[in-house]
């Protein structure tokens, strides 16, 4: 084999190995296995808004103390608890955006609650 048919050699493997290698990185870029950490604001926004939710929480506890809820208002506050409490107290999620928006929608549900008067 001379030197001429062995670096041609070479450069095709070279090139056909810069396919493959290509071709893979582009398949996993598009599965979605290559997603970007969570940035650090929306870890942020997502401790603020686990926070908002417990001082609802804590209101509406008070007023179920007091004898200000009715039983449907109770069963709500109770459902919306066992659905945020948990992602609020375990680990942070892969996508704390998404987990943000759902916390900010039960505090909204709360702060609803917490205005009508049974």
């Amino acid at each position: 084999m001379s030197k001429s048919h062995g670096r041609r050699l070479l450069a095709g493997v070279i090139v056909y190995t810069g396919v493959i290698v290509g071709a893979v990185c582009f398949a996993a870029s598009q599965a979605g296995c290559a997603t970007p950490p969570a940035t650090q604001s929306s870890q942020v926004a997502y401790a603020q808004s686990c926070a908002a939710y417990a001082g609802a929480f804590d209101v509406l506890v008070a007023l179920r103390k007091g004898g200000k809820l009715n039983q449907a208002q109770i069963d709500q506050v109770t459902l919306i608890d066992s659905q945020i409490t948990p992602q609020c107290t375990g680990t942070m999620p892969q996508d704390p955006a998404e987990a943000t928006q759902r916390i900010t929608a039960a505090v909204t549900s709360l702060t609803i609650l917490e205005a009508v008067k049974p």
